[in-house]
């Protein structure tokens, strides 16, 4: 009985002396892009969108809704083995593809 004590306690005291496992260094938010003018409510139902006008914080950057991506050819949509799961590759080097939660893909 005193050899498995002191078998537990040796296996289990560096355990507890070990260092706890470093947390990853977290970058401190960059500081909002400024806005120019909010336009708005556009109102529909229970829902209201305001705009919000100003400067392009991603310059250079195109970007294209599912829709349009999937009429131009931009991306090709494979099935998984997942139901309810698709996997989107997007195949133009220039255009960024915007898909956002809820967007229905028919084919």
């Amino acid at each position: 009985m005193f050899r498995r004590s002191l078998l537990l306690a040796l296996l289990t005291a560096p355990l507890f002396a070990a260092d706890p496992p470093a947390e990853p260094k977290v970058e401190a938010p960059k500081a909002a892009p400024k806005v120019d003018r909010i336009s708005g409510p556009y109102t529909h139902a229970n829902l209201s969108l305001y705009l919000l006008h100003g400067a392009d914080v991603l310059p250079g950057r195109k970007f294209m809704t599912l829709d349009e991506a999937l009429e131009q050819k931009k991306i090709i949509v494979h099935e998984t083995s997942e139901v309810n799961q698709l996997s989107v590759e997007n195949t133009s080097a220039d255009v960024e593809i915007f898909i956002h939660t809820g967007d229905i893909v028919k084919g």
